[in-house]
């Protein structure tokens, strides 16, 4: 088996959700996103996928009958300087390629390249291998940027009023996501 890297097309938008959620499914770690936070950051963008911001890397299987493939680890962003890392942990060895091609697109993508632009990578706190491969990098510890937050699904809801005129509802395809995007 081989590991490759691409670029991200369409069509593997399938392959990369089935990556995220069997990767949750068999960790229960929140290292990568979830699948719906792939999919919103693509629709979010204006309501065009941009595409040119994804890498994928993914095993490939040749044997005389047919080539299988899977992705094994995503690079995305969800900003011009903002970038992720989704990985398998049996790939971990595969995040210091990941991040060198974080850089180099990121540099690629500067319209002014004597501006100094700030490179964020975001990963969650108590990623020890991953903060220490960034540390290696030259990357510092930024502020905290968000907040991830997780409840036992059997726990009940709190008690709760929704404000007269407003009402809790699923989002109800692309024109909901159009009308929600600044």
């Amino acid at each position: 088996m081989t590991v490759v890297s691409r670029g991200y097309v369409d069509e593997d938008f399938r392959s990369v959700v089935v990556f995220l959620w069997e990767t949750f499914r068999r960790t229960g770690s929140c290292q990568n996103w979830f699948p719906d936070r792939f999919e919103n950051s693509l629709v979010g963008r204006g309501g065009a996928s941009q595409t040119g911001d994804i890498r994928v890397w993914e095993e490939i299987e040749d044997t005389a009958a047919r080539q299988t493939s899977r992705i094994v680890a995503v690079a995305n962003s969800e900003s011009s300087s903002h970038y992720f890392i989704q990985v398998d942990p049996a790939y971990g060895f595969l995040e210091r390629e990941m991040l060198l091609w974080i850089e180099g697109h990121f540099g690629d993508k500067k319209k002014d390249r004597g501006k100094k632009e700030k490179l964020r990578v975001h990963t969650i706190e108590g990623n020890s291998a991953r903060e220490r491969l960034l540390s290696e990098l030259g990357y510092e510890k930024g502020e905290v940027a968000g907040y991830l937050r997780l409840r036992p699904v059997d726990l009940p809801a709190p008690e709760f009023e929704v404000p007269e005129g407003y009402e809790i509802r699923s989002v109800r395809g692309r024109s909901d996501y159009d009308r929600l995007t600044l």
